[in-house]
């Protein structure tokens, strides 16, 4: 589960790891609420978040392609984890509950479900 949280927060990219080894430009009351920000999702007991995501592929020709996909997710600690990813050409789903990861895609209508190594 803390790789599975991991990833969702990154997904969000809240991740600070290795900020304080940097030189940046940011602003030091925008360093704090991210800091915070993370501290909060580090310490919450459940949480959900929604996202938008924009990829951008350039074909052979030349031309530029947009992509886009939203994904909600829902995180219950210590070990449950459901989220739906959504594009015009994919719906996927994924549950966790500890011991399992079952995985349906919608549009297929295809499901897997396999055993997880305990990370307790």
């Amino acid at each position: 589960m803390k790789i599975i949280t991991a990833f969702a927060i990154g997904l969000l990219g809240l991740s600070t790891i290795g900020m304080a080894q940097e030189t940046t430009n940011i602003d030091a009351r925008a360093d704090r609420v991210i800091r915070a920000a993370c501290q909060y999702l580090a310490e919450a007991p459940y949480f959900s978040l929604q996202a938008e995501i924009w990829r951008e592929h350039v074909n052979q020709a030349g031309e530029k392609l947009q992509f886009s996909q939203t994904m909600d997710m829902e995180i219950k600690r210590p070990n449950r984890l459901h989220a739906e990813i959504s594009s015009s050409h994919s719906q996927r789903c994924f549950w966790y509950d500890g011991k399992s990861l079952t995985v349906l895609d919608r549009k297929r209508n295809l499901f897997s479900s396999t055993g997880m190594p305990s990370t307790g």
